[in-house]
Order: C-alpha cells, then sequence, then structure tokens
C-alpha cells in the first residue's frame, strides 16, 4: 500500500458518501456515492422506475425514487458509474434530490444506514489520483476550479485540469532521465573506459533543462496573482480629492477627507464590490514634487509603490486646476496644473485611467477644454467625475471593470499555470541542476559522475512531486485537505 493509502483518516476500501452540490436552498442537490458497495447501497435505498439497477451498463440515468426513511420516500434521478470509467475509478453513483437541506440530511441519513460512511475532504479526487484517473497538478486544479470567482481564474483552474502544466514538466522530465541513463552507463562501464556521453555534452544537456525550466518559471502565470484581488490605486497630486474618490466608489469612510493638503500619509485600502469579483481601492499619498519632511518623503515613496504594483491607476486630477501643460500665469493653480501634467507624463497609459474630478466646481465650457486638451496629448481612458455629487461615478465603475476584464483576457487555456506547490517544484529542480552544474565544471572528464547524477535524481524529484510521480504523505495530506467534503 503506498503512503497516500495510509494517509490519517483515509481508509480504502470503505465506500464513501457526501453532498457534492452546494449546501443549501436550490433546485437541485446532488449526492454521490462511490466504492465497493455503492451499486449494493443504492438498491436498499433506491426504488427504480423501470429496470434493477445491476442491469444497467455504465454512465446511465435512472429515474425513481429515494427511500428517505420508514414510508418517506422523494423523487430522485440517479446516474450510474461503473468503474473503472467512473470519475474515481470505482463504481459510483449519483443521486441527484430535490434541493431542500433537510432532504439532502435524511438522505445522507439513509446512505449511511445502509453502509455509506461519509467523505473526509478531497476524498473523491484523491481516489481518482490513487487510480492514476488524475496527475496531482490535476487533482489540485479540482480544487483551484471550486474556488474560483473570475473568469482568468477559471481559465487557469482549466488549464491545469486539461494538463498544460503536467505535460511540460514530463518533457522535461524526459530530457533528464535520458541524461541520468547515459551519466550512469559512464559509471557501469568505467573499468571498462567506455564513454556514453562527455563532460561538455553533459554540461550542454543540463543547459536545455534549465532554459526550459527558467522558460516555465518566466511564462507561466502565477496563481498567487489571480487569487488576489486587482488592486486599483487612486494616484495624483494632493488635494484632489482622492480620498472623497475612495470613499464614494467603496461606499464607506474610509478616509479622512479635509481642505488641507497631505493629510493622507499612509496608503489607505478599502474593497469595492463589482458584479463577481472585489477589487481593492488603495488611496495614496499626493505624488507632488515639492520639498518634505522625512514623514512626507516615506509617504511620497510608499504612494509610488502603490502605483508600480497596481493592475490599474486612476489618476485623479483636480478639475478646477486643470491639467494644461501650456499655463502661463505664475499661480498655485497655475503650477499646480503644471505638476499635474508631468507627474501624469510617468506613468504607463496602458493600465491608467484619468480621471478628471471635482467637475462641480468648474462651468461646463471650462471643464470641456480640459476635457479636449487631455484627448488631444493622453492615450489613456479619460471620466470626469464629481466625488462630492456622485456625478460620473457610473461610468468610472464601467471604464474600471472594461480594464480589468480586458487584463483577464491574457490568461489563455494554453499557458502554463504555477500553483505555489508547482513555482516551488521547478525552483527546486533548477536549484539541484546548478548544484550539477557546478559539480561538472569546466573539465574534459566527469571526475565525480555519482555526485552528478545524484543531483540529476533531485531535480527529477523535485518535477516528480509536481505531478505526484513521487509524493510524500504530508504533501498529498496538505493538497487534499484543502478541499471542500464531496470532491
Amino acid at each position: 500500500m503506498s503512503s497516500a493509502q495510509s494517509m490519517a483518516g483515509y481508509v480504502s476500501g470503505d465506500t464513501i458518501a457526501a453532498l457534492s452540490s452546494r449546501w443549501g436552498q436550490s433546485a437541485r442537490s446532488v449526492v454521490r456515492v462511490s466504492g465497493a458497495a455503492a451499486l449494493e447501497i443504492a438498491e436498499k435505498v433506491f426504488e427504480p422506475a423501470g429496470q434493477s439497477i445491476r442491469q444497467v451498463p455504465g454512465h446511465t440515468e435512472v429515474g425513481g425514487w429515494l427511500r428517505l426513511e420508514e414510508g418517506v420516500k422523494c423523487p430522485c434521478r440517479l446516474y450510474v458509474f461503473i468503474g473503472p470509467g467512473s470519475y474515481t475509478g470505482e463504481d459510483l453513483v449519483e443521486y441527484h434530490l430535490p434541493g431542500g437541506p433537510g432532504i439532502v440530511q435524511m438522505a445522507m441519513a439513509a446512505l449511511s444506514t445502509a453502509g455509506a460512511r461519509p467523505a473526509q475532504a478531497g476524498e473523491f479526487t484523491l481516489r481518482a489520483f490513487l487510480a492514476g484517473k488524475l496527475d496531482l497538478a490535476q487533482a489540485e486544479a479540482v480544487a483551484v476550479i471550486i474556488s474560483s470567482q473570475t473568469d482568468a481564474q477559471l481559465r487557469a483552474a482549466n488549464s491545469l485540469a486539461e494538463g498544460v502544466l503536467s505535460r511540460a514538466v514530463e518533457k522535461i522530465q524526459k530530457t533528464l532521465a535520458e541524461l541520468i541513463g547515459e551519466l550512469e552507463a559512464n559509471i557501469d562501464f568505467v573499468d571498462q573506459d567506455i564513454e556514453f556521453i562527455g563532460s561538455e555534452q553533459a554540461r550542454g544537456a543540463i543547459a536545455t533543462v534549465k532554459a526550459q525550466l527558467d522558460g516555465l518559471l518566466g511564462d507561466a502565470v502565477r496563481w498567487r496573482e489571480l487569487e488576489s484581488e486587482p488592486r486599483v490605486v487612486l494616484a495624483g497630486w494632493a488635494n484632489v480629492g482622492k480620498s472623497t474618490l475612495l470613499n464614494a466608489l467603496s461606499g464607506r469612510s474610509r478616509a479622512i477627507v479635509s481642505g488641507v493638503a497631505g493629510t493622507t500619509r499612509d496608503v489607505l485600502m478599502a474593497p469595492m464590490k463589482m458584479e463577481d469579483t472585489t477589487v481593492l481601492l488603495m488611496d495614496a499619498a499626493g505624488l507632488c514634487d515639492t520639498s518634505l519632511d522625512e514623514v512626507g518623503r516615506a509617504a511620497r515613496e510608499a504612494a509610488v509603490a502603490a502605483v508600480g504594483r497596481a493592475d490599474l491607476v486612476l489618476y485623479v486630477v483636480d478639475a478646477a486646476a486643470g491639467i494644461s501643460a501650456r499655463a502661463s500665469q505664475r499661480s498655485a493653480a497655475s503650477q499646480s496644473s503644471k505638476g499635474q501634467w508631468q507627474t501624469l507624463e510617468m506613468l504607463g497609459p496602458a493600465r491608467t485611467v484619468i480621471v478628471v474630478n471635482k467637475i462641480d466646481l468648474v462651468s461646463k465650457d471650462d471643464l470641456k477644454k480640459i476635457l479636449q486638451e487631455v484627448r488631444q496629448k493622453r492615450k489613456e481612458r479619460l471620466v470626469a467625475v464629481s466625488a462630492k455629487t456622485g456625478k460620473g461615478l457610473d461610468e468610472l465603475r464601467k471604464q474600471i471593470r472594461e480594464h480589468l476584464r480586458g487584463a483577464e483576457l491574457s490568461v489563455s487555456g494554453a499557458q502554463v499555470v504555477l500553483t505555489g506547490r508547482g513555482e516551488e517544484g521547478l525552483k527546486q529542480a533548477n536549484e539541484a541542476l546548478d548544484r550539477a552544474k557546478k559539480l561538472l565544471g569546466e573539465n574534459e572528464a566527469i571526475e565525480e559522475p555519482e555526485l552528478v547524477v545524484m543531483e540529476l535524481y533531485e531535480a527529477n524529484a523535485a518535477l516528480g512531486a509536481i505531478t505526484g510521480q513521487i509524493s510524500s504523505e504530508d504533501v498529498l495530506e496538505d493538497i487534499f485537505s484543502r478541499f471542500c467534503v464531496g470532491k
């Protein structure tokens, strides 16, 4: 028995049952039963409207009634999947019931009485992994598909489930296995003066594998980046209304609003609900290039850092000061106008929306001139708002939503997606290859082939842990414990 099969709390051979659909009131609930006794249990609790359950082929739907308790039954659609052609590789039966929580509780009690024990978190997918239906990277994808909240997350999870990462890793392992084989042959025939691979060839092969690993690490989408909430930073000069805008967009009084410039020092954060996702709004200190005290300089540095990490920058402009680069009067408003324009020049247009705020303080004609001038000079999206009155905020939310949705489209099903575990495995393999390369040195002869082979085995083991070819009990328990019950 493998270490996975002896994991604490998981009893191989038991028939297990769990609710596989969402808990709560719904049109339909799905209860799943898997194991050697799945069909026997179904015969005890299910009354088919037609042929016997034992007579139906795999992947068959059967209508009938589920006996919840003595004298009580409910309509049920039964789906029979005969192993090894099922998700778990075992005989598997799904009970599709009316969605009331009370019915589900009674159904689970009836199945338990008939011989099915409650499944633990991730146990169905663990059995699929043990049966060879999924590798470990694909099994992990099941959990992230369930937890996906955005289109980008779902596409990334599907990439994992379809084996894009697994195939890339297996390709590298094949090259690595060939190199290990040739080096071991050198060791086996050392007394016969036969060399299957030279030092230069070995260095080249290691360089090839490292290039493949570096390519994966460089081009892959990190799941942690998709899992975090999109960061939208409100940037601009001091006193342009960023704090008021943060409060207006988030619907809460998160930031202190004052007419005194420089009120915001730390980067303030507030969530903003948008359809099926949440955006993290960040209000940064003003980006004014003026003489600042130590605290002011630290606040400005924090603001610059927040802008650098942002998924989207809302560059907020004071409409009353304008943004004209041609202002000629040596007034405070004129200098503010020049400063706002110069700071905007430092931001990339691809992830910036210009927000002209305080439009309630300027005339329609002046606002029209400001907007025309910005459109002539800049390619960013442009929105005019009044954070104080709420005018234009719906259009701003639309622009934020469209920008973030457009950014999501960069994640394709063909891209390699790395969970934290996958990324760590690639890095460990790379480090082992570095050690092997160092052992080879620049000599013509391979002086310590046994040590080189040992490091290559370490690299292969790190890659194997990604797909589950080499898995410790602790790794498996950590992965499957993060699943919900019923998956």
